[in-house]
């Protein structure tokens, strides 16, 4: 049993600033490509003290208490496209809201209407970006990436750190 005798600085948890928020399903296949992304940085990957990478899987309605107290805040989800599989794209979630019969689906549970769900309630939320991959396959059970997502892995990483500190990505 955990001795809680400083029990106010557990629930003062102290949050990072940057925030890298992995978000799918990773019993099909590529789907969870960003749940995979967040382990392989927490893995390979030594990152700045202020970012803290976490995993959000399917649990979009938690997304609140994930964001909260953020300055920013880079999710990595799939998105639907005819692209290539393995394809990336950077949307700030401002140019997302803009859109207002935005079709952009990223999962069954619409990410972007929640984040615009809680921007509506807060009033605000932390700068957001969202690194979109095109997945190869998505309709398998499976809890591996195809070897094309697996492949870009170290990319994505990069980018999805630079994104959440401001910095731009070419």
């Amino acid at each position: 049993m955990q001795n809680f005798n400083n029990f106010s600085n557990y629930l003062s948890n102290e949050y990072k600033p940057f925030l890298i928020l992995g978000v799918g399903n990773i019993l099909k296949t590529d789907d969870g490509f960003g749940v995979h992304l967040v382990r392989w940085i927490n893995s390979f990957k030594k990152m700045p003290n202020n970012i803290e990478a976490l995993e959000l899987g399917t649990s979009i309605l938690e997304l609140y208490s994930y964001i909260f107290n953020r300055k920013r805040v880079t999710i990595i989800d799939t998105i639907k496209s005819k692209a290539k599989p393995g394809t990336v794209y950077k949307i700030p979630f401002n140019e997302l809201e803009k859109e207002k019969n935005n079709n952009l689906i990223l999962h069954d549970i619409n990410i972007i209407m929640e984040l615009a769900n809680i921007k509506a309630i807060r009033g605000e939320i932390p700068y957001t970006e969202i690194l979109c991959i095109v997945p190869k396959e998505t309709k398998k059970f499976g809890t591996e990436l195809t070897s094309c997502l697996k492949k870009k892995l170290p990319y994505v990483a990069d980018m999805a750190i630079k994104s959440v500190l401001g910095e731009s990505n070419k």
